[in-house]
């Protein structure tokens, strides 16, 4: 048996609004009732009658809101707020106004906004508010049993007026002091929360990582077997069909990325043997890039490259061992969604490098771009789904960032920036374009 899905915040909220509602609705009815048989019936009777019924007909509709499948977005909630302070000031009006104690019902509404409402949306209840309560005191129909009476030795209405008038600076001071703290609490709380649940997003994307590379030293012994037997086979059929020129590229293509395949599972060996992976090697940033480029190239001899290196060309920095494969990644994915071309730009300074991979493919979702590198997840029909997760792992891990972006006139976009530890720089700038 399935569990029916979460409710969302917004919408708990509202169910709430409506139980206040239903209370505060019971209690006005009853106050009238109670007022029309002491006193019986007088003018301001039926206009009280119209607006219960009135509020009475909108909480049951804000009810069935609250189960409509729609979602309830903060100005909606807002909405209903305002819906409420409108319905308790057209009350107070046929009931004495500020002279009558419910007028601190509006406190209600603030303390909700403030617990559920952004500060722009809170503060405007509470204007609001205080407006409603500050007209109050001059435009309302009085009610008989709450008419100040004169005294003997003061004018009328003297000490009734002073008693509203503190009645209105309590209010003003209990809503500033309930928007403001009770605000910056509930933004504290929210905060708590966002960094509670990016913490424990963290440590699943981490646990991932772990787990994949908990399984790639045992899966690249396995390897081991097979590829050799691909590469005795690739070198049979290179001995074999040598006098076929048609068909040399493609078997020179084959053994390059057996060869490939080969270094790149000795490195994964060594690096879970060793069981530091910290290794730092220094380079000539340029060439580096170059030999990098150059030999995934060869494994790939249909897709045409784009490649602009522009930057100090003897720079020497300390690039991590584990960079190469990132990037080998990175344009594994391009390749995959553009087998026709990928551009790749690479500028670099003393203190970074940045560089971009751009794909002609068709893009990805949205939604598939705000989950990339944070989970397990895959667009491509024979994908693993876990390139993507390695490589913004290993980015951060060295203090860079991975941007994925759709590109203005299609395909994806990949902006890798890569903070460099310099061990040698000269100025020079060259441009290199390689198609």
């Amino acid at each position: 048996m399935t569990s029916p899905p979460p409710v969302s915040p917004t919408r708990a909220n509202l169910r709430r609004l409506c139980a206040i509602r239903a209370m505060v609705l019971a209690g006005l009815s009853a106050g009238l009732l109670l007022l029309t048989r002491v006193d019986g019936p007088d003018s301001t009777f039926w206009p009280l009658t119209s607006t219960l019924t009135l509020f009475g007909i909108g909480t049951l509709l804000s009810c069935w809101r609250s189960y409509w499948v729609l979602p309830i977005a903060e100005a909606e909630f807002f909405a209903h707020l305002l819906f409420d302070l409108v319905i308790f000031t057209a009350v107070l009006y046929f009931s004495g106004g500020a002279t009558n104690p419910l007028v601190s019902y509006y406190l209600v509404p603030i303390a909700i906004a403030a617990a559920t409402l952004p500060r722009r949306l809170t503060w405007a209840i509470t204007l609001l508010s205080l407006a409603a309560y500050t007209l109050l005191m001059q435009v309302y129909v009085p009610l008989e049993p709450l008419s100040p009476h004169t005294t003997h030795h003061q004018e009328p209405h003297t000490w009734f007026d002073l008693h509203i008038l503190g009645m209105w600076l309590n209010f003003a001071v209990s809503a500033g002091f309930i928007t403001y703290f009770v605000v910056r609490m509930v933004e504290a709380v929210r905060e708590r929360d966002a960094r509670i649940q990016r913490h424990l997003d963290e440590e699943r994307r981490i646990e991932q990582v772990l787990s994949i590379a908990s399984l790639a030293a045992g899966t690249a012994h396995e390897l081991g077997t097979p590829l050799n037997s691909i590469q005795i086979l690739a070198d049979e059929l290179h001995e074999q069909l040598d006098d076929h020129e048609e068909l040399r590229p493609q078997l020179t293509s084959l053994r390059h990325a057996v060869d490939q395949c080969r270094n790149t599972l000795r490195k994964l060996v060594a690096t879970a043997e060793t069981g530091t992976g910290n290794e730092w090697r220094q380079v000539v940033l340029k060439p580096h890039l170059q030999q990098v480029l150059e030999l995934w190239r060869l494994t790939r001899p249909r897709t045409e490259f784009h490649i602009e290196l522009d930057g100090p060309s003897g720079a020497q920095v300390q690039l991590h061992v584990s960079v190469d494969q990132t990037l080998a990644n990175l344009i594994n994915n391009a390749v995959d969604a553009s087998p026709e071309r990928v551009d790749i730009a690479a500028r670099w300074d003393a203190s970074r490098l940045r560089l971009t991979i751009r794909d002609f493919g068709s893009g990805l979702d949205t939604a598939v771009l705000e989950q990339v590198g944070n989970a397990v997840l895959t667009t491509k029909r024979h994908g693993l789904g876990i390139g993507l997760l390695l490589s913004k792992a290993n980015l951060e891990r060295l203090g860079g960032t991975i941007t994925l972006s759709n590109a203005p006139d299609g395909g994806t976009c990949a902006e890798v920036i890569l903070p460099l530890i310099a061990s040698n720089y000269r100025d020079g700038k060259e441009t290199h374009t390689d198609h």
